[in-house]
């Protein structure tokens, strides 16, 4: 099954992750999330911003955004933006502004406007919006995502799929994995949560911990057991591992077989290979249908943020249709 929809990544600070493994071959065959954008984003300017008195006259010129809430060197700076970046699509060669004035049949300038708007409102700085805006429209930036058979929740024809390659010893991962649960709550009938394997070589529980949960999930309690290891990264010995197991009901003794089976092994490296074609420099590495996700934080604005992503992809599909 193929999924082609918009997807995301912004420029934004990177979340602090744990860090990589090697290099491996390409990716395997199987399900694929992917993303079909109609052109490249050039960054030619094209024309200026309007002047004050154009602005005056008309504030809501450059179409239906909502700007109230900035500042006169933040409404320069939105004006600035939209005036100098072009239009997301490849048969509207003029600038977002242009693009809105004239009504042209580009689904994803208002779209682009708004996100614009909302990183002027963030005290992004110049160089940093405009690579927030390339990474989240520009095609070269989206890759073949492969789902396959890993665990995954929510609809199978979910408009959005977030695939996360993770480490159940890292930190930063156990943060994140609440947050991803929460978005998927906001957002039921259109977001499925993908995930992937990736223990750090220099976590000396990770192996381990990734292995019964793949084995957990043979019993139908992946996701059950994930979340236990998470909230017990400081207890991941073989005992504690058993000890889980045995608090959800899983038989133990074919827990231990599959923790060890070359079908598992297989698994973890198909996973690893994948993550490391994509160009995985930490975990938790996180894909939103095929563009690499990178938050500012990893607190309750990630939700927020992510949430932000998600309804923009689904604005722009649903303008695409129309």
């Amino acid at each position: 099954m193929r999924i082609d929809v918009l997807v995301l990544a912004s420029s934004m600070a990177a979340i602090a992750s744990c860090g990589s493994g090697d290099p491996t071959p390409r990716l395997p065959v199987g399900e694929t999330v992917a993303v079909e954008l109609a052109s490249a984003v050039p960054s030619t300017p094209v024309s200026r911003p309007p002047t004050e008195a154009k602005r005056a006259e008309d504030p809501d010129r450059f179409g239906k955004v909502d700007i109230s809430g900035l500042s006169p060197r933040e409404t320069d700076a939105y004006y600035d933006a939209i005036a100098t970046l072009l239009a997301p699509c490849p048969e509207v060669p003029v600038s977002i502004g242009q693009c809105m004035v004239e009504h042209r049949a580009c689904a994803a300038c208002i779209p682009a406007a708004r996100f614009l708007a909302k990183q002027v409102a963030s005290g992004k700085a110049q160089t940093e919006r405009e690579d927030a805006f390339h990474a989240r429209f520009d095609p070269g930036r989206t890759k073949e995502v492969v789902v396959g058979t890993s665990p995954s929740k929510g609809p199978l024809d979910a408009a959005e799929t977030i695939v996360v390659w993770a480490d159940f010893e890292c930190p930063m991962c156990a943060r994140f994995e609440p947050i991803l649960d929460e978005v998927a709550r906001r957002f039921p009938e259109d977001v499925r949560l993908v995930f992937k394997h990736y223990p750090i070589s220099h976590h000396a529980h990770a192996d381990a911990a990734a292995r019964v949960a793949i084995a957990a999930g043979n019993q139908g309690k992946f996701w059950e057991m994930g979340r236990m290891l998470f909230e017990n990264q400081t207890a991941l010995e073989q005992a504690d591992l058993e000890r889980y197991a045995k608090d959800l009901g899983l038989d133990v003794k074919r827990l231990r077989a599959d923790m060890q089976s070359p079908a598992t092994t297989e698994t973890l490296q198909r996973d690893r290979k994948q993550a490391d074609d994509l160009g995985l420099q930490g975990t938790p590495f996180v894909f939103l249908d095929g563009r690499e996700l990178e938050l500012s934080s990893v607190g309750s604005d990630a939700v927020e943020e992510l949430s932000d992503w998600v309804n923009l992809d689904l604005e722009l599909a649903a303008r695409s249709r129309h």
